[in-house]
């Protein structure tokens, strides 16, 4: 099962650069790569709304840092993408604020996986976790928090002038590993991202009601 209390000690769900970075012995990803291309599994019930920029009219991205399962990092105001609230999608030169909702905790935010070669990457507030970033190169950027690995957040910055999702000529994961964009790694790097935060993935094991 899947834990849910934040605060709890015996979580069931261990993910994290350490989880994401043991798939990375793997296949080949493809420079671009289509929506229906490589997420048949975990977007089948969003179509074409994941191509909808998430971003406000400013070109903003603002995450709120929770305490609720599975939206550790919520986009506010933002819809939810196949289950998850913590992913938008925007256009380059995007400004991604990260601050704090509704958390007791102390938190970091913290490049996981981004474009190889970005500028300004790798990324990472500190504690408490609160910051902002622009991000121009286009592709695949994921973030957690370094107290709590299983807090995931993700923005795709996608040119809107080339077709697909950009996620990036290569990718680069917190631990160094650079990988081609291509084989079912991001896939399934992806998978687990949708899996990790959706609330309904989650349960309360402690006896607290």
């Amino acid at each position: 099962m899947i834990g849910k209390n934040p605060r709890a000690q015996d979580k069931c769900l261990t993910c994290g650069a350490a989880a994401w970075s043991a798939y990375a012995a793997g296949n080949i990803l493809k420079t671009r790569i289509l929506l229906s291309q490589i997420l048949p599994v975990v977007l089948l019930a969003v179509g074409a709304s994941v191509l909808a920029p998430a971003a406000r009219a400013d070109n903003t991205v603002e995450f709120g840092l929770t305490d609720n399962p599975g939206n550790w990092f919520q986009v506010k105001n933002g819809a939810a993408i196949g289950g998850s609230r913590s992913i938008a999608v925007a256009t380059p030169g995007v400004q991604v604020k990260f601050s704090f909702q509704e958390s007791q905790g102390v938190h970091t935010t913290t490049s996981l996986i981004w474009p190889t070669g970005a500028a300004g990457m790798p990324f990472d507030t500190g504690t408490p976790g609160e910051g902002e970033h622009i991000l121009t190169t286009p592709g695949l950027y994921v973030f957690f928090c370094k107290i709590h690995d299983y807090m995931l957040a993700a923005v795709i910055v996608d040119d809107p002038t080339t077709p697909g999702l950009d996620l990036g000529d290569s990718i680069t994961l917190a631990n160094g590993i650079t990988i081609p964009t291509s084989s079912d790694l991001a896939t399934r790097l992806l998978r687990f991202f949708f899996i990790d935060t959706n609330p309904a993935n989650w349960q309360d094991h402690s006896l607290a009601k």
